[in-house]
């Protein structure tokens, strides 16, 4: 905390590192998970890619946005009504997401089978990360003497993001509109998560009765081979 303290005094000043430092030392650095994104049924998800960009755009009138930018995967997987396995037990893919009052780009390296693109040409389109810097400055600039308005996650953008974003007016008053929405679950959703709940409660079920047993019979178990037990197939 003293540390923290004096690097706010007068004489400090901070500059913004363009570069990952982490990566200039980390040589063996293993290479970033790249899944193939899939696009969920429409029984699963109970809403279209455009009606969800209809009900974001919606919003951002609301907030005189002219650009929003999702940067937490979550919100990104929501959105698209796609999902991906880049981390374990957790269906999101590596990804941005910028939408305006007639366009959303999905930025992303992972995969995207072409049946996918083609599935969502009218709403959504993809690009390599490579050219998220890039198109989102182009789009913080103003236009002649409007000034751009973009709306910005304030708990879920990082200092890069705004930085790119440096000469629009950032909208930070509301959190983006896509965490309502995900909150507020429609009939297919629900009927999903109680499935989703069934079938867990099968699992601890199916993994304590034959701990049980295992433990009858003289086994000794660590928590790491109960784990095993509860992610197992069926026995």
């Amino acid at each position: 905390l003293q540390m923290i303290a004096g690097l706010r005094g007068e004489s400090v000043t901070r500059e913004p590192v363009t570069g990952n430092l982490v990566d200039e030392v980390w040589a063996d650095k293993p290479a970033p998970i790249r899944s193939a994104v899939q696009a969920l049924p429409a029984g699963l998800t109970g809403e279209s890619v455009e009606r969800k960009l209809a009900r974001v755009r919606a919003a951002m009138q609301g907030q005189n946005a002219d650009v929003l930018v999702l940067s937490k995967l979550d919100d990104v997987a929501w959105l698209t009504n796609l999902r991906g396995g880049d981390i374990p037990h957790n269906p999101v893919f590596d990804a941005y997401l910028v939408v305006t009052a007639d366009t959303a780009v999905c930025f992303t390296d992972n995969p995207v089978p072409d049946d996918v693109r083609r599935a969502l040409a009218s709403a959504v389109t993809f690009e390599p990360c490579a050219a998220f810097r890039n198109e989102l400055a182009a789009l913080a600039k103003p236009v002649g003497d409007a000034e751009r308005r973009v709306w910005l996650d304030r708990q879920g953008t990082s200092h890069g993001v705004r930085m790119l974003t440096q000469g629009a007016r950032p909208v930070y008053q509301t959190p983006n509109p896509v965490g309502r929405m995900k909150a507020c679950k429609n009939e297919a959703e629900i009927a999903a998560s109680r499935e989703g709940h069934v079938r867990a409660g099968c699992a601890k079920v199916r993994a304590f009765y034959e701990l049980t047993q295992r433990l009858a019979a003289g086994q000794q178990l660590s928590e790491a081979d109960f784990a095993d037990l509860v992610v197992a197939p069926a026995i």
